[in-house]
């Protein structure tokens, strides 16, 4: 049985919790209850935290579908468009919004990336750049099965 992250942090703030006021209740070793709250409040925060991600992936993946944007003399939509490869174009390590950049193409063969801001799983901020067939190679270039899948196999040098 596979224990999605979330549903284990939750669990795992519940168990500090009944811990800490089994504690409470019964006049049981105070260091009890004081592990108790600190895995409630350890569970309760990487439960948060799963949670705004998971938020952030619905986001990143349903940002395309409602694009609709005219931008040099061309009229995009998201919903006639495929995602094909997506990546953070920020550090996650720095305060802020989030930066992504995905790798699309229209129906009719027409690359471009679109790039935007995540902040608390909205879209901020967004914008179209053209690609030629080339430089949606290279962006591709560093996973071999999306790579593949786009493209065929690549000639071995």
């Amino acid at each position: 049985m596979k224990i999605n992250k979330t549903i284990g942090f939750a669990l795992l703030t519940t168990l500090g919790t009944v811990c800490f006021f089994i504690v409470w209740r019964f006049k049981l070793t105070p260091w009890l209850g004081a592990v108790g709250i600190v895995a409630a409040l350890y569970g309760l925060h990487r439960y948060l935290m799963a949670l705004e991600s998971s938020q952030n992936l619905r986001a990143i993946y349903g940002a395309l579908p409602k694009l609709d944007r005219i931008h040099a003399g061309l009229r995009f939509l998201g919903t006639e468009s495929e995602l094909i490869d997506w990546r953070r174009a920020d550090d996650p390590r720095e305060e802020g919004p989030i930066r992504i950049v995905q790798l699309c193409r229209t129906k009719k063969g027409q690359w471009f990336e679109y790039r935007f801001d995540l902040r608390y799983g909205h879209v901020r901020a967004d914008s179209i750049n053209l690609l030629d067939e080339e430089r949606a190679r290279t962006w591709l270039s560093y996973d071999l099965k999306a790579y593949e899948r786009i493209f065929s196999r690549p000639e071995v040098a």
